[in-house]
C-alpha cells in the first residue's frame, strides 16, 4: 500500500484535510509542506480571493489526480501536467500557480479545456512538443507569467488565447519550431521581457511583439525562413544584452542594418546570414 502525505488546506475559517498519495508517481510525489512554501492566498488580480491552497510541487498523471485537486484554487509550487488525456477538465477552479507550469509531450491534447480560470503563473510556462495542440483559447484569463517557452507544437495555429498576458516578470519569451504558427498575434500585451528568442518559425512578420519596448537581456531572431520585416520590433529601442539577427533568408540585410542602427545595445551585435540581394 502506498504511503500517504496528509496536507492541511485552510478554507477561510474552516480547516479541511486532504490525503494525497505519495508513492513516487502522480499527485503528491513532490509535495512540500515546509512552512516557507509559497502559499499566499491573498493574491488578488481581479477575481475572488483564493483560500483553498495546495503547497509544494504537484505532478498530475491521471484523472484521479485532477479529481483530487477539483477544489484547489492555488498551487504553491510547480505544476507538471503529465497525463494521457484530451484536456484538463476538472481544474476549472485553479487560478494561481506559484512556480512553473509545464505541459510537455502530451500527444492527445488539442486545447486547454479546464484551465479557463488560470490567472497567474509565477514561473515559466513551458508548452513544448504537444503535436496535436491547435490553440490556447482556454487561457484567456491568464494575465501574468514568469516566462513563456512555446516550442515544437506542430499543429498550433494561434496564440490568441494569450492576449490577456501583460507581464512576463523577469522571464523570457521563447518561440521555436511551431511549424503551423504563422502569426504572433496574441502577444501584443507584453511590454518588457528579459530575453527574446524567436527561431525556426514561419512568420512573415513579428507584429505580435509590437508592445515590447525594452529587452533586458538578449534579443535573438534566428533562422526564420519566411520573415521579411522587423516592423514588429520597432518599439524596442534598447537591448541590455546581445542583439542577434542571423540567417533569416528572406530578410533584407539593408532592413536589418537600418533597424540595428535604432537600437541601443548593451552587449554585442550579430547581423549575419540575412538576404544580401535586396
Amino acid at each position: 500500500m502506498g504511503r500517504y502525505l496528509w496536507v492541511s488546506v485552510m478554507m477561510g475559517a474552516i480547516g479541511c484535510t486532504s490525503s494525497i498519495p505519495d508513492d513516487g508517481d502522480g499527485i503528491g510525489a513532490d509535495a512540500d509542506t515546509d512552512a516557507d512554501a509559497d502559499t499566499d492566498a491573498d493574491v488578488d488580480i481581479g477575481s475572488e480571493p483564493c483560500e483553498n491552497v495546495m503547497p509544494g510541487d504537484i505532478r498530475i498523471t491521471s484523472a484521479d489526480d485532477i479529481a483530487a485537486l477539483a477544489d484547489i484554487c492555488e498551487i504553491g509550487g510547480d505544476l507538471d501536467l503529465d497525463l494521457d488525456a484530451f484536456d484538463f477538465t476538472g481544474l476549472e477552479n485553479l487560478q494561481y500557480v506559484g512556480g512553473e507550469l509545464t505541459i510537455i509531450n502530451l500527444p492527445n491534447i488539442t486545447q486547454f479545456n479546464g484551465l479557463s480560470g488560470l490567472r497567474s503563473v509565477g514561473g515559466e510556462v513551458s508548452i513544448i512538443d504537444n503535436e496535436n495542440l491547435v490553440n490556447m483559447d482556454h487561457l484567456t484569463a491568464l494575465r501574468s507569467v514568469g516566462g513563456l517557452n512555446i516550442a515544437s507544437n506542430q499543429d498550433l495555429t494561434t496564440l490568441g488565447g494569450l492576449s490577456g498576458v501583460t507581464s512576463l516578470g523577469d522571464g523570457d519569451l521563447r518561440l521555436e519550431e511551431n511549424s503551423s504558427l504563422t502569426s504572433l498575434n496574441g502577444l501584443s500585451g507584453i511590454t518588457t521581457v528579459t530575453n527574446v528568442f524567436v527561431s525556426d518559425t514561419n512568420f512573415a512578420e513579428l507584429d505580435g511583439l509590437s508592445g515590447i519596448t525594452f529587452v533586458g537581456g538578449h534579443l535573438s531572431i534566428l533562422d526564420n525562413s519566411a520573415l521579411t520585416n522587423l516592423d514588429g520590433l520597432s518599439g524596442v529601442t534598447s537591448v541590455g544584452g546581445n542583439l542577434s539577427i542571423l540567417s533569416n533568408s528572406l530578410l533584407c540585410e539593408s532592413l536589418v542594418d537600418s533597424y540595428a542602427a535604432t537600437v541601443t545595445v548593451g552587449g554585442q551585435t550579430h547581423l549575419v546570414g540575412n538576404n544580401p540581394e535586396c
